[in-house]
């Protein structure tokens, strides 16, 4: 059986705490329940820690996973699936901000991808650096239609509450792959083998899927309640 890193997940779980405390205080923002300011720069920090960090993460788990190409294909797909529910539960709910492209689409369509490079550490570093690039070549880029904006080259006027297209956001998960590489291929801990200390972070990083499904639905439930009761 092949070990698990706990730091792996501790990790991920810190930026699932985190994620949690942001999507916090950006629905309450969001819903007219507070006066936030989410330009702070601490709170846009805290925000591309966690974006970076679970995108990351991607490649270096399949770098530490045993799974062949079929079965992350298969993953990718379960996790894709998902962000496909989240798209519908936004057109109904908030359509003029609705996740055609989000995080969850990305890492579905990244995890058999990145699989493709496993073992070429180098070569998904390159791809990192080159879809980085392209990104900031098509930045602002703008199409008639909305086909492209999976890429990132998005309709003129289009707005999303999550959206993470291709360039320049796949770039992390092949730079997670070669980090994952670098840094885990004799499966050794680090010193990131602290955060396992720190209680409940195992747990989030072990459940960070569910969590991340579930902890909307709740926060916004429970502010539509407090607008419509207090």
């Amino acid at each position: 059986m092949v070990k698990r890193l706990l730091e792996i997940d501790a990790f991920r779980g810190l930026a699932v705490a985190l994620m949690v405390l942001y999507h916090f205080a950006f629905d309450g923002w969001f819903m007219g329940v507070w006066p936030f300011d989410m330009q702070q720069w601490w709170v846009i920090l805290g925000g591309m820690f966690v974006r970076f960090t679970f995108l990351a993460l991607v490649g270096v788990s399949v770098v530490l996973s045993s799974r062949d190409f079929n079965g992350q294909l298969k993953r990718g797909a379960i996790v894709f699936g998902f962000g496909a529910l989240i798209t519908l539960a936004t057109l109904i709910f908030i359509p003029d901000y609705a996740v055609w492209f989000g995080i969850l689409h990305l890492i579905g369509l990244s995890i058999p991808l990145v699989r493709l490079l496993k073992g070429h550490p180098w070569v998904a570093a390159a791809v990192a650096l080159w879809i980085a690039g392209m990104g900031e070549v098509i930045a602002g880029t703008f199409a008639p239609v909305p086909w492209l904006l999976w890429l990132g080259i998005p309709p003129a006027g289009f707005s999303s509450v999550d959206y993470f297209p291709v360039f320049p956001w796949l770039a992390l998960p092949f730079m997670g792959l070669a980090i994952g590489h670098w840094v885990y291929e004799k499966r050794k801990p680090t010193p990131l083998k602290v955060l396992a200390e720190v209680p409940g972070l195992t747990w989030l990083g072990k459940h960070a899927l569910i969590i991340y499904l579930v902890h909307q639905p709740v926060l916004i439930a429970g502010f539509w309640v407090y607008s419509v009761f207090v």
